[in-house]
């Protein structure tokens, strides 16, 4: 006896729903719309982290040269330097 295996294939019926199909492509659009907007912000968050840290680095290494005596005084001009009125 051959015994033979009958599979039905279920497919969603397809309504053409002109509003439905509308109202999801306008979602979608805004999936996108959001999507684009959240890479934005992840770039410019990127951005604004580097600047941050190479700031920080700047910085940090203006405060090593302080605490380890490192800069050298500018003079100041001429016209700014005090004269003492005794050693004239």
């Amino acid at each position: 006896m051959i015994v033979m295996e009958l599979r039905v294939h279920r497919s969603p019926i397809r309504v053409r729903n002109k509003p439905f199909e509308e109202k999801r492509r306008a979602e979608e659009a805004k999936l996108w719309q959001t999507e684009d907007e959240r890479y934005r912000a992840v770039r410019t968050l990127k951005f604004l982290i580097i600047f941050l840290v190479v700031c920080d680095i700047f910085h940090g290494a203006d405060d090593y040269a302080e605490v380890n005596n490192i800069t050298t005084p500018i003079p100041a001009p001429a016209s700014r330097q005090k004269v003492c009125p005794i050693r004239k």
